[in-house]
């Protein structure tokens, strides 16, 4: 919108500058200078020497005016815009509506002000945020394998990851093995499972999901690919178990 006012400031600029009155011949010659110029009396007296002007002197008889005349009442002048400053004051009040016309166009064109904009559609991974907070509030009644696949389409691998650990929480805590709370660290849930023979998978893929969510470094595709199947075997069997 910004540039849109600056394109209207040059063009209205642009539009004064051709519209202006330029000076007529007349105004150019009421405005020079006068110079004054003394006269040489010996060269006019030379001139008019021998010249009568008597002969052409004609008697004016003053007409005496047959009925009574009134002063008529005085008329204001009248107004042209053909004037300096009158035709100044409209091509500027013409020129402020054409800028104020192409502001409202450009508004209108952009999407601003109360003009209504066009409804962008709302793209699918805006659709389909995952919200992890509300997930781990009610993991035991959610199905995280759908969310799994929504991160997979984001390209969201390391949180692909993470949903994947939730997961084997939940079916840990529904086997009796661990006790879920959401604010409990796996330092705690790997305690709880010193004793099962689940231990020892359990403990190389905790330190997976550790690497990969705390890690500085982003997983790729390639990544994923190679660490998927660890989680999916280890759910497996807890699923026959």
């Amino acid at each position: 919108m910004f540039r849109g006012l600056v394109y209207c400031g040059i063009l209205g600029m642009l539009l004064l500058s051709l519209m202006l009155p330029a000076q007529t011949p007349g105004e150019q010659y009421l405005n020079e200078p006068l110079n004054n110029r003394q006269l040489n009396h010996d060269y006019w007296e030379k001139t008019v020497q021998g010249i009568d002007y008597s002969s052409d002197e004609k008697k004016v008889k003053k007409k005496e005016p047959t009925e009574r005349s009134y002063p008529t009442e005085r008329q204001p002048p009248s107004i042209s815009f053909g004037s300096g400053a009158w035709s100044f004051f409209a091509k500027f009040i013409l020129i402020l509506g054409a800028i104020i016309l192409i502001a409202l166009l450009l508004r209108s064109l952009l999407g601003y002000g109360g003009f209504r904009t066009k409804k962008m559609p709302v793209t699918k991974s805006e659709a389909s945020v995952i919200d992890l907070e509300k997930i781990e509030e009610n993991i035991l009644e959610t199905d995280l394998e759908r969310y799994i696949r929504q991160a997979l389409e984001q390209q969201q691998y390391a949180l692909a990851i993470r949903l994947y650990y939730l997961n084997i929480l939940k079916e840990l805590s529904q086997l009796k093995q661990i006790k879920w709370k959401k604010d409990k660290t796996n330092r705690a849930y790997l305690n709880e499972m010193q004793s099962s023979a689940l231990n020892p998978t359990f403990r190389q893929l905790t330190f997976i999901f550790e690497r990969v969510w705390y890690g500085a470094n982003a997983i790729d595709e390639a990544d994923f690919n190679m660490l998927e199947p660890q989680f999916q075997a280890f759910l497996q069997q807890l699923n026959q178990s």
